[in-house]
């Protein structure tokens, strides 16, 4: 008798420290997967569904809008005008484009605008079963993976402050989790959706996070941003001769501006070039900055919260009157002080209460060859070394010294790249930081390795790093935009 009461409460003991396991890998298993957009996937909208609807951002452009402004400044050229009263109807027309995306002193649109918002699972939303790439491509792929039914799409106004972005966000993920009767969700914050998810992560906390996963994200700022609202704008030349060929055109078209732009470089006809733009540059933001630009488009709170720590004060003191924009300055102060600058804590802590934590960068790439000097890595869109955290790069086609040592040791753990490209060992977290070489920003083409790769990350029932997977180490890469993958070697 006394043999099987012990078998019986073995018995049951084990079944009662299974059932959480079971729990646990039902959860990863069945979470619904909400994406967190980033910007211009889907357009902010004047009106919408309104008399007079139009898009505000990417906004409509009619050929009068540009035709006629540029008529103008060739006549004030031939005027005898100079380089100014070109750039200022250049200017001109800029502003009048985009002007219904504008906000006011407060960081509030100024105008009726809206997102497309999808609240409902993507089986409600029959445009996804053709979407191809970007996050149309991801989330066509996790519909095929999971069920279109479990399947969720946070879009949302990023012009406006993260603050108010994430209150939406828990709202959109209370109901999500009301609808599936489910605890927690799965996230991937694209691109600018990095830093909303962050602030929400702040205000809301992870209770109802499963997993995150941070994809070419604005976790830890924008470059651009910062160098836009610093008055670093210009023209790089190394910057210009490698973003052009990496962005338009098949590989016989990229073949040949390469091989053009290394000729006109040789020749010194780049810098003539390069320079002559930078003084039209010059003249333009300088029309820009006497215009609408300060006042409409430097009050928005997305913007600013993409804005680098060192360049933060400066940037507003720039730009921000802390009478006049008092309410505005709120906002992005907290984003800046309580989430930007706070971010590892955040995740940190997000970590410690069981959520499973990943980050993705894409590298290889040139920037947007507008700041000056610099030859950062990056998918062509957001720099590497902020998407990942902090990672130590060496310059965009350079290599680490040979007798280069990765800074931090990290248990013995290599985190140095092949290539000797990047060290990892500096990012915020090291053993949760992929990098991808040679894919564009967020391109995620439907049913790709690179998709594969992400769902993969989103569905593990623990929390794996980057030695966890031969299939799946910390540096991957691909010489077909993602829609192949491979161990970089």
């Amino acid at each position: 008798m006394k043999r099987f009461l012990s078998v019986f409460l073995v018995a049951v003991f084990l079944f009662s420290t299974a059932l959480p396991a079971l729990a646990l890998a039902e959860q990863a298993a069945t979470a619904p997967f909400v994406l967190v957009s980033g910007m211009g996937y889907k357009p902010l909208v004047y009106k919408l569904g309104q008399e007079g609807e139009k898009n505000a951002f990417p906004p409509d452009i009619e050929a009068k809008q540009i035709i006629v402004p540029l008529l103008y400044g060739i006549f004030s050229l031939a005027a005898g005008k100079g380089l100014q009263g070109f750039t200022k109807h250049v200017a001109e027309a800029a502003e009048d484009i985009l002007s219904y995306a504008a906000c006011d002193e407060n960081g509030n649109s100024k105008y009726d605008i809206s997102p497309i918002c999808y609240p409902k699972s993507l089986n409600h939303y029959p445009e996804f079963e053709i979407a191809e790439q970007s996050e149309g491509g991801l989330l066509r792929s996790a519909c095929d993976k999971i069920g279109a039914e479990n399947v969720y799409y946070f879009n949302y106004d990023w012009r406006l402050s993260p603050i108010y972005n994430a209150e939406l966000l828990n709202t959109f993920i209370e109901n999500v989790k009301s609808e599936k009767g489910c605890q927690k969700v799965d996230l991937a914050a694209f691109s600018m959706g990095g830093i909303v998810t962050l602030t929400y992560l702040k205000v809301y906390g992870s209770e109802s996070v499963n997993t995150c996963l941070m994809l070419c994200s604005t976790y830890a700022g924008v470059g651009l941003a910062s160098d836009s609202l610093s008055m670093r704008i210009g023209i790089d030349k190394r910057s210009l001769l490698n973003y052009l060929p990496q962005n338009f055109g098949g590989q016989e078209l990229k073949f040949f501006l390469k091989s053009l732009f290394g000729l006109l470089d040789f020749l010194g006809v780049a810098d003539l070039l390069v320079n002559a733009l930078n003084i039209f540059i010059d003249s333009l933001f300088a029309q820009l900055n006497a215009g609408s630009l300060p006042d409409d488009f430097f009050t928005m709170p997305g913007l600013w919260a993409t804005v680098r720590q060192e360049d933060y004060e400066g940037a507003k003191k720039l730009y921000l009157d802390e009478n006049k924009n008092r309410e505005l300055i709120e906002k992005i102060d907290f984003v800046q002080y309580e989430v930007h600058q706070k971010r590892k804590e955040i995740i940190q802590t997000a970590m410690d209460q069981g959520v499973k934590v990943y980050f993705v960068a894409n590298y290889n790439l040139a920037p947007p060859p507008i700041a000056l000097g610099k030859a950062l890595h990056s998918d062509a869109v957001i720099e590497t070394q902020y998407a990942s955290g902090g990672a130590h790069m060496a310059p965009l086609g350079e290599k680490l010294p040979s007798d280069y040592k990765q800074k931090f040791d990290l248990n013995g753990k290599n985190h140095l790249s092949a290539d000797r490209i990047i060290d990892a060992s500096t990012a915020d977290f090291p053993e949760q930081v992929w990098f991808v070489k040679n894919v564009w920003h967020v391109r995620c083409f439907y049913a790709s390795d690179y998709n594969e790769f992400l769902l993969w990350l989103l569905h593990q029932p623990r929390q794996v790093g980057v030695f966890d997977s031969p299939l799946y180490s910390q540096f991957l890469d691909s010489q077909d935009d993602g829609r192949t993958l491979a161990p970089l070697v």
